[in-house]
């Protein structure tokens, strides 16, 4: 059965009372079932009719002037105009929007609230206009960040409740002390004044209860969310480790340094999550032991205060310490469970320390390992240049990757003038038959390969690089090759750069070199495009090379 206890809307025949606004609307007739009043005021607000439907699962509740409603946001609590606030602002329909309280029911929230952590509300629903929101409808994956900021709020909502009960255990201190003072004075205990103060602690003592009920629920609420959290990120860990399986099974077997690096990050983010969650456990049975001793100091007063001459008092006086040795055993055992919990909870930061410092011992492990990968791959590439092209050749290349790092781009025009100077000396080198060898290379180029050989000469010259290029470059090379356009290709080598320089025309150049067999003629080519970008010197040298 649902419980409405705020907002106005078309749907539910309500008033916000007291404004003259006019903001009644009248009775729904869509199951709502609900005629919400936030209160009696004047002017033209009035008790909101009763929504027109046959279902009964819903009710609706009055609330006025001083009653508040928790939230997990914060409580709602009526003014004297009859109006609902949140935070200290007065909700109307343009600031705030109906939503389900975790705790039951429908409450208005502030817009501001939704807006900060909109994973959290669904947009409106139903076929009414009725600014409706639900919570946790978005899927759960898109909500960790908001349900972290929930968190926080709902952190801090138990924060405000506990100094109010905090003012409170002080307040019935105050008056308990006031009434043993006037116990002395006034032999008859019925005494008004007394009778007044006892009254007033019991009124201090219910709403300190019901802060105590209020703080319990937020505190399982913010469990939730920090348990939904932690499920989350286990389910990315799990996808994360899926798709890194799918990638083992399509390309190669993880080498030992990334399965312990996996190993370290998944064992980490379970030590977090277990100590996000004893963490909590800390603060509810703090929260539970503070409630418990103030229940102890009260009942240990009670005996203190030893009234006698009327019959029956030694009963009286034997109930009560009774009461209090019960208490003095529950306050011992709730102080054992805290204890626990929080050397529990040490021994998890000890964990999390631990796996922190397992994962960077794998990670520079693998760090290790990767620059090992790349700069054997360099070797292997300069080797592989030295054995096909001669030594000359492999210090040319080894010259270009040098002075392309920190090396910024230049323009197209530029880089391919000197190319196209470069080209047409070369062009009288080689004949259609090399020209069409190159094109075929090209064309039956396995990407897959070529994409590994980027990642390692990338890492080598310490940038990152961009696998979509590579496709870019080797259709605009294909096509430079075939119609002797190059403009395209330059365009497109220049836009790969723009962000890192010319060390990424070497990665993806050169990548070239190592993936395809594009023949002497066509080696010249590839390097004659990145020595455009070097400098003229470079050109020189190569043209030496080449005799041309």
């Amino acid at each position: 059965m649902a419980k409405e206890l705020s907002g106005y809307g078309p749907t539910a025949g309500e008033s916000m009372g007291g404004t003259g606004a006019n903001l009644n609307q009248q009775g729904g007739n869509n199951n709502s079932n609900s005629g919400v009043h936030w209160g009696g005021g004047s002017g033209h607000g009035n008790n909101g009719g009763q929504g027109n439907s046959n279902s009964s699962g819903s009710t609706s509740t009055v609330m006025k002037t001083g009653e508040s409603y928790l939230t997990p946001w914060g409580d709602v609590v009526i003014n004297n105009d009859g109006l609902p606030v949140m935070n200290g602002i007065v909700m109307t329909e343009e600031n705030s929007t109906l939503v389900d309280n975790p705790f039951g029911g429908v409450s208005r929230v502030l817009n501001s609230l939704i807006s900060d952590m909109p994973s959290l509300f669904a947009e409106s629903s139903g076929n009414n206009n009725n600014n409706t929101a639900s919570v946790n409808t978005a899927p759960t994956n898109a909500q960790v960040s908001d349900m972290d900021k929930s968190s926080k709020v709902v952190g801090n909502v138990i924060n405000e409740k506990q100094k109010q009960k905090n003012k409170i255990a002080t307040q019935i201190s105050e008056k308990q002390k006031k009434i043993e003072e006037m116990k002395k004075v006034f032999k008859h205990h019925s005494y008004h004044g007394i009778t007044d103060l006892e009254r007033d602690v019991d009124e201090l003592q219910k709403k300190s209860n019901q802060l105590d009920a209020d703080i319990s629920k937020l505190n399982s609420y913010k469990n939730t969310l920090q348990s939904k959290i932690g499920d989350v990120n286990k389910q990315k860990e799990a996808e994360e480790k899926a798709r890194e399986n799918a990638e083992v099974a399509e390309h190669e077997t993880l080498n030992e340094e990334k399965q312990a690096v996996a190993e370290a990050e998944k064992r980490l983010a379970e030590a977090k999550a277990e100590l996000a969650k004893a963490e909590s456990d800390v603060q509810s049975k703090q929260a539970t032991v503070s409630r418990v001793a103030g229940e102890l100091e009260n009942a240990q007063k009670s005996v203190d205060v030893k009234v006698t001459g009327f019959p029956g008092w030694r009963d009286v006086q034997k109930k009560l310490q009774r009461q209090l040795e019960a208490k003095q055993a529950e306050y011992s055992a709730v102080e054992n469970e805290l204890k626990n919990a929080v050397s529990f909870r040490d021994g998890k930061a000890a964990e999390v320390k631990e796996a922190e410092q397992k994962l960077k011992e794998a990670q520079d492990a693998l760090e290790k390992s990767q620059i090992k990968d790349a700069v054997d791959t360099m070797v292997g590439f300069y080797q592989y240049i030295t054995e096909q092209y001669g030594e000359k050749y492999a210090k040319i290349a080894q010259d270009l990757a040098e002075k392309s790092k920190g090396k910024k781009i230049q323009g197209v025009d530029e880089a391919l003038a000197a190319f196209e100077k470069y080209k047409n000396v070369l062009d009288k080198k080689f004949s259609k038959v090399d020209r069409d060898a190159i094109f075929n290379a090209l064309e039956s180029v396995n990407y897959d390969e070529l994409s590994k050989n980027l990642t390692k000469i990338s890492k080598s010259l310490k940038i990152t690089s961009r696998v979509s290029f590579l496709y870019d470059v080797g259709s605009d090379f294909k096509n430079a090759i075939e119609t002797g356009n190059w403009r395209p290709l330059f365009v497109t080598l220049e836009k790969s750069a723009v962000d890192v320089g010319v060390a990424k025309i070497v990665a993806l150049m050169f990548s070239f070199i190592v993936g395809v067999p594009l023949g002497f003629w066509g080696i010249a080519i590839v390097t004659g495009i990145v020595s455009s970008y070097i400098g003229d010197d470079e050109l020189s040298k190569l043209n030496e090379l080449l005799g041309i």
